[in-house]
């Protein structure tokens, strides 16, 4: 049987090397027997299995006591003196044997006593307490943190100024790329963009965060600049105006469409808002240089413009968030929000219809 030691920790210690024992004399009383001429050793003697008495055995200090080893079979009294005076010579020679020596519960790394587990339970499951409550917190804190990291309109970063581009789904039609700059954020639907196209002269009103069609969006660029108005005199003329808009036709005639300059338009300064009599939607144009061309022309307030034909009434005061309801000529109904009013005319209101990504504008009177 070996028997291997080690120190406390694992750590082996050249200190705790057991020492070889001398090679024993021979047996008291025994006659040596001449060793033969050729050379070859004497056979050993034959062992004795009878045990020698106990008290002959178990005579130092660090043994254990008798009374605890009289029903032991003497071979395993003999390993349990051996295990003893090996950890005796240990604690003499050894520093870190010589705790363990003096603390019996610390003798064997591997094994504990009852107190021991029961207090190293007690601990471990205080600490499982203590870890699963930090857990809880630290779980708890994180939802919260996730709850005010949700990405809302509000806390995402700004896209207004930005150039985009994203794919575009409807239905079972192909996915389509678009690409364009979103020119503000309605602030009483902050999930709604006002977004003008390249190519197209009407302006869009998308949830760009939460439109199902709308398909991997990207920010390409940040706070595109665009040249400012250089005659502010003049912009400042035609805002608000009735004016007749030309517009290049078929085979190069000239079609005459009647509207209103509603705005300067955001980011996009040299552009501006207008609507039509034949098309109530929102449309952006760089109108100064139609002006100078003399493809814009401002009517004047006299001349039985769209003003004058309003039926009579006071402006609606109030609107903003308000849901309406619209008839359309085969009776259909649309509901819809108002989301801005127009400064320079403050009976005239823009309406985001739900089944409609374009921004309508109507005049909002009251009937006398």
């Amino acid at each position: 049987m070996i028997f291997k030691y080690y120190t406390k920790r694992g750590r082996s210690c050249s200190w705790c090397k057991p020492k070889v024992a001398e090679k024993p004399p021979p047996p008291r009383g025994g006659r040596r027997a001449q060793e033969p001429s050729t050379g070859t050793p004497p056979p050993p003697p034959p062992l004795s299995l009878r045990a020698p008495p106990l008290s002959q055995i178990f005579s130092l200090p660090t043994d254990p006591p008798l009374s605890a080893l009289a029903s032991t079979p003497w071979a395993i009294r003999l390993l349990i003196l051996l295990h003893h005076r090996l950890l005796a010579e240990a604690a003499a020679r050894c520093p870190v044997w010589a705790r363990e020596a003096r603390d019996p519960q610390q003798r064997t790394p591997g094994r504990k006593t009852s107190n021991t587990q029961e207090a190293e339970g007690q601990q471990t499951r205080a600490a499982a307490g203590r870890a699963t409550g930090s857990a809880n917190m630290m779980k708890k804190k994180a939802s919260q943190k996730k709850q005010r990291g949700r990405p809302s309109s509000q806390l995402r970063r700004s896209i207004v100024g930005c150039r985009i581009s994203h794919g575009w789904k409807e239905g079972n039609e192909p996915i389509t790329q678009w690409k364009g700059i979103v020119l503000d954020q309605v602030p009483i639907n902050p999930s709604l963009y006002l977004v003008k196209y390249d190519g197209i002269d009407c302006v869009y009103g998308l949830e760009l965060h939460r439109d199902e069609r709308v398909l991997k969006l990207k920010i390409l660029s940040d706070k595109v600049p665009f040249p400012r108005v250089t005659d502010v005199r003049l912009a400042n003329t035609i805002i608000g105006k009735a004016v007749e808009h030309m517009f290049e036709g078929e085979h190069g005639s000239k079609d005459e469409w009647r509207g209103m300059v509603l705005a300067q338009a955001p980011i996009m300064k040299a552009w501006f808002y207008i609507t039509y009599e034949k098309d109530p939607v929102l449309y952006m144009y760089q109108l100064l240089d139609d002006y100078k061309e003399g493809d814009l022309r401002v009517m004047p307030e006299s001349s039985g413009s769209a003003p004058a034909e309003r039926e009579p009434g006071g402006v609606v005061d109030g609107l903003i968030g308000k849901h309406v309801e619209y008839t359309k000529e085969d009776g259909s109904k649309r509901i819809g929000m108002v989301i801005h009013q127009v400064e320079a005319k403050p009976s005239v209101y823009f309406i985001k219809f739900e089944d409609d990504f374009h921004i309508y504008v109507y005049d909002l009177v009251k009937k006398s």
